[in-house]
């Protein structure tokens, strides 16, 4: 037992070293030459919990950065944050709090996106940064350790299609868009395929998505199985919902469509009663991947948890001042009769309902999200990341755009009739078909993270007008598909101590 707690501990403290990317204490603690690593990766039961630390990393928090945003480290919250940015820079989640201080407000002015010193902007590079080399340090060294090879198949696998799937994050943001059928010689992350101590220039978009895909094609021929600790861990089935995603971005239609197809082979809808139930667990059958928090954002800064930011219940001031509220526009939208209408109020509610006072009650205020527990440091959910429905909607998508409106149209009823029992097979056909899709996708995928990049890979302009922004705390209202400002400039904390990288 002690030895366990000896191998945990060293585990964890060289995960904690890892809080600056490519500095020079990660970067010695990824040393091939570190004693810890050959303690680590001396056998497959320890270098389990390497994995461990690695998938934990992806949705945990932390505070020990350069540049604080706004509000400090309650805005570094793991990927989790950077899902709400996604959406916070988009039209669906107006602010309605009008005070200067509220948390996001580098996301939803895009202030973040203007200035290479941004908290959030420097967090979003860095921690990408600390979990790729978390990842690395697995990929090196698992095929020495001891023990079965199908463990280590698996959490190389794992390890694999983590890497893949933050620099598909990276590429998305800090890259011009990607061009199908172009050379994408554009500049996008430094591709650290390996630990190593010497920092490197940026590579290309093209480069970069052919690392994602290699890095996804040999997770797939690793992780043959659907087994898996619990659903915050990687199986093929996320796997192959990350191909998907990928596809859809490249404009590889079939192969969007075959992947997606596969990924939902092992997943069911949910039920209407589910859909109401307040978005905060895995167990959840439709969830392909998501993020276990029982343990997670419990530990240390719960004020830059995913929950205390977006569930209806959340006892922070912040969200008290600035609850979670969806686009008047998008809600107009939604039939009355389908189920993603009433997770959401038109008028204003109740403020009988909330567990508190001092709560803005606004119409459209969100109900999508609900806390489990209602204690200040203890406000949790589990965190959806795939789910079966977006696999339908990149069905449908990939579909249309590769010239098979029937196809599309079905597989937009087989969605949204589980949703709306009113609703019935789509007559639309061409761009009007693509658009119903695409304002579904929405709809189904509000507060999931999704918006900014769909803007982004689709080329079209944000427009918050219309609706219930308020101008005077947006700052922002419509920023052109051209605009420079979708690709997020590279750090200046990167810039300073990479004498190597190329920036443009």
């Amino acid at each position: 037992m002690k030895i366990m707690k000896k191998i945990k501990y060293i585990i964890f403290s060289a995960l904690v070293f890892t809080l600056f990317s490519c500095s020079e204490d990660f970067l010695d603690n990824v040393n091939q030459n570190n004693p810890a690593q050959g303690v680590i990766f001396d056998n497959t039961e320890n270098a389990q919990f390497a994995l461990n630390g690695l998938i934990r990393s992806l949705y945990d928090v932390s505070n020990n950065f350069t540049n604080a945003p706004q509000n400090g480290f309650y805005e570094y919250g793991g990927y989790p944050t950077m899902m709400m940015t996604m959406d916070f820079l988009g039209e669906d989640i107006p602010f309605v709090g009008t005070s200067p201080t509220l948390r996001w407000t580098e996301a939803y002015n895009w202030g973040m996106i203007t200035g290479s010193d941004a908290g959030l902007l420097e967090y979003h590079w860095l921690e990408a940064y600390n979990i790729l080399n978390v990842a690395n340090s697995i990929i090196d060294n698992i095929d020495g350790a001891s023990g079965p090879q199908s463990i280590k198949d698996n959490i190389k696998g794992q390890a694999l299609a983590a890497r893949a799937f933050v620099y598909f994050d990276l590429v998305q943001l800090f890259a011009d868009r990607y061009e199908p059928g172009g050379a994408n010689n554009q500049l996008g992350p430094i591709l650290y395929t390996t630990a190593t101590q010497s920092t490197q220039p940026r590579n290309t978009v093209a480069e970069t998505y052919e690392l994602i895909n290699s890095d996804l094609d040999a997770a797939m021929s690793l992780l043959d199985s659907e087994e898996r600790i619990d659903k915050s861990y990687i199986n093929n089935s996320v796997v192959l919902s990350l191909k998907a995603r990928v596809a859809l971005v490249q404009e590889d239609w079939q192969m969007a469509i075959n992947m997606a197809t596969a990924a939902l082979a092992n997943y069911s809808l949910m039920d209407n009663t589910a859909y109401q139930s307040g978005f905060n667990s895995f167990n959840n059958d439709e969830w392909i991947w998501g993020w276990n928090m029982e343990e997670g954002a419990r530990d240390s800064n719960i004020f830059a948890s995913f929950f205390i930011n977006m569930a209806w219940n959340g006892v922070s001031s912040d969200v008290r001042a600035n609850p979670r509220v969806i686009f008047s526009a998008l809600y107009d939208f939604i039939p009355d009769t389908d189920v993603r209408s009433t997770i959401f109020s038109e008028d204003a509610p109740d403020p009988d309902i909330f567990p508190g006072s001092g709560y803005t009650v606004v119409p459209y205020h969100s109900f999508k999200f609900e806390s489990e527990v209602l204690t200040v440091g203890d406000q949790t959910g589990d965190i959806p990341v795939i789910r079966a429905a977006e696999m339908l909607l990149i069905k449908a998508e990939a579909e249309q755009r590769s010239g098979n409106d029937t196809a599309a149209a079905q597989t937009l009823f087989n969605l949204n009739s589980n949703r709306d029992p009113n609703y019935t097979l789509s007559t639309n056909t061409g761009q009007t078909l693509l658009d119903e899709i695409w304002m579904y996708r929405r709809a189904e995928l509000w507060g999931e993270g999704h918006r900014f990049k769909d803007l982004k890979r689709n080329n079209l302009d944000l427009d918050r007008s219309g609706g219930n922004h308020n101008p005077a705390v947006a700052k922002v209202m419509n920023v052109p598909a051209s605009d420079e400002r979708w690709t997020w400039l590279i750090p200046d904390v990167e810039l300073d101590r990479n004498p190597n990288i190329n920036s443009n």
